[in-house]
């Protein structure tokens, strides 16, 4: 099954403004038949790691590793970063490094981390699935 732009947006709680920035940006890809239940999956991520502060451009690293994914249950998206300095305090450059795993290599991953964020897709792909079912 396919969805509208609108449908999508709206369903999702999301602004049709925000996608279509999304989509421009080259950030997620539907298909031109329309957007599936697997790119809500990639917007919801998409609209998690933006209000948790990613910038666009940690954001566009991290989702090119869901393109092509299908199967978001016990999968974890895993971005991980290590502090570097400039002038001034440290800061942190978040998204050197985005892999999908399964449960078993999260720890092994995060425990080889400066700083790391860890997106359960299973429970992305549960939340877009109420959605789009309501």
């Amino acid at each position: 099954m396919t969805y509208s732009l609108r449908e999508i947006s709206r369903t999702l709680g999301l602004s049709i403004g925000r996608v279509e920035q999304w989509r421009s940006r080259d950030y997620i890809k539907p298909n031109p038949s329309g957007w599936t239940a697997d790119d809500a999956v990639r917007l919801l991520v998409l609209h998690d790691l933006h209000e948790i502060g990613f910038n666009g451009s940690e954001i566009s690293f991290a989702i090119d590793n869901l393109r092509g994914c299908n199967e978001f249950d016990g999968q974890y998206l895993v971005i991980s970063g290590s502090p570097f300095m400039q002038e001034g305090p440290a800061t942190f450059k978040l998204a050197t490094h985005a892999r999908v795993v399964d449960r078993d290599e999260v720890g092994a991953l995060a425990a080889d981390c400066g700083l790391v964020t860890i997106v359960n897709l299973g429970d992305v792909a549960a939340r877009a699935r109420k959605a789009l079912t309501q």
